[in-house]
Parts: C-alpha cells; structure tokens; sequence
C-alpha cells in the first residue's frame, strides 16, 4: 500500500466518534502537516481529505477554505487551519460562533503545547474573530461584479504604510443581515476596520492607489465636518468602499499602524 493511501486511511479512521474531540483534532492536524511534507499538495487532498464534512453543503478541506475562508488550501495559515479542522469534528459550530471558537482556542492552544506554532502565532491567532464569513457564490452573483476575480470583496495593498501587503475582505455576519471590512495587516494581524446594517447587494470594495483625491464634502455634496478635508492626500493605499455606480468613501490610515477613518468621496 503506498504511504498516500496509508495517510488516506489513517486521517479518515481518526474521524471515529470514540475518539476525543481534541485527541483527534490535533492528530488530525499532525497528520495533515506530514502529508504536506510528504505528499504533493493535489495528491493529498484529493485523497485524504475530500469526502471529510465541514459545515452545511461543505465536504473536503479545499472546498471548505473556499466556502468559510474565500481562498486556497496552499494560503491558510494555522489560524484558519484550527477553525476549519474544528468544523470537520462538529459541522454545526458554524452557526455558533461562541463555540466554534472556544473549540477553535483549545485546539490552537495544544498546538502551542506541542510546538506546532509559537506565543506570538497563538496570540494573534486567538485574537481573531468567527463572527464574520465569505459570501457565498450565490450571494456574488449580480452581472457587475464578474468583471473582477474577487468579485469586488477582497482588496490588497499597503493599508498600514509599512511597504508591506496586506488584505481587506468585505465580509457577512452568518446571518447574512449585517457586513464588514477586515482587514489582515502584516504590521499588527486581523483588524475590523467597519461593521453596519445592511446586505451585500450593489456593495464592493477595491483598492484606492495613494494620491490627492476631492471628497465629497469639497464637491459640495454638503458641508465638511472637522474631520472630513475638502482633498484628501493619500502617502499609501486605502480601502475604497462604493455601492455599484453610486457614493463610495475610502477607510484610510493617516499614520502608520493607527485607526482607519472614513471619508466620504461622493454622494
């Protein structure tokens, strides 16, 4: 029997009820990362992980980072590795963000004990919230956003003026009635730059370059307030949020590795 088929069947043997939840997530996890090491990325996942359950119409861990995370197996990091594995143990955690990350928090935390990763990784990773998902392919269906490869939900640049990337993604509560901005900073890790009320609908987000830009204010759309400049300079990128062919405002950093605020570009 190839050691491909060896790992196939010992990482899905482990999924047995008998066994502990937290014994068998990080013997999961363990196995998982020998897998990498061993076995090329496709081969492996093809085989040892696709039939594993992860939540409501979600099986196999590739499409799982798809559906929860919005990206590839080869960018999670073990963050997002723990929450995921934490959903192949107990699928309805995903609408129970409370104890999906608790579970979350243990697992990161016995990966800690057993030198999977450092104080600093388990720091930042525990900081970081479940409350928010990708939007669903459904949900990113309207003509207008095929024009861009992320749909107009992921936005990438220099947000915090290191001279390093960072990401923005435009996310949903679970229940798909609220949204936000968070942001992934290289200088200070996972960030919500802004939450509101609302659907998704005609709403995106993409990269505003640095540069002097007229807000809405200086148009005359309405009197600027203090903190609203009638140009805005910009010395690195910001995070423009527009509705589709309507107003749009850009969440920028004045200084490095502050607060984001807004301001309003057009009306």
């Amino acid at each position: 029997m190839s050691a491909n088929a060896i790992a196939a069947r010992s990482l899905l043997s482990l999924s047995g009820k008998r066994r502990g939840n937290l014994q068998w997530h990080f013997a999961n996890l363990a196995l998982m990362t020998w897998i990498s090491r061993h076995l090329s990325g496709e081969e492996a996942l093809s085989t040892a992980l696709a039939t594993m359950p992860f939540g409501p119409g979600s099986r196999g861990l590739r499409e799982a980072a798809q559906t929860f995370l919005g990206k590839q197996v080869e960018q999670l990091d073990a963050e997002e590795v723990a929450r995921l594995m934490v959903l192949s143990r107990s699928p309805g955690w995903y609408r129970q963000p409370d104890k999906w990350r608790a579970a979350r928090d243990r697992l990161l935390q016995e990966m800690r004990r057993n030198g999977t990763i450092d104080d600093a990784t388990l720091l930042e990773a525990t900081a970081r919230s479940l409350e928010w998902r990708p939007p669903t392919p459904v949900e990113l269906d309207e003509e207008w956003r095929q024009t861009s490869a992320t749909r107009f939900t992921v936005a990438r640049g220099d947000f915090d003026g290191d001279g390093k990337p960072d990401e923005a993604r435009l996310l949903l509560s679970h229940d798909g009635k609220r949204l936000a901005i968070v942001a992934t900073l290289s200088s200070s890790g996972e960030r919500l730059v802004s939450q509101w009320e609302g659907g998704l609908t005609r709403m995106g987000i993409a990269t505003l370059p640095p540069g002097r830009y007229r807000t809405a204010c200086g148009k005359g759309y309405f009197e600027c307030e203090p903190q609203e400049p009638e140009e805005l300079v910009t010395r690195w990128d910001g995070i423009d949020l527009f509705y589709e062919e309507s107003a749009d405002g850009v969440y920028y950093m004045p200084e490095r590795d502050r607060e984001f605020v807004h301001i309003r570009l057009s009306d």
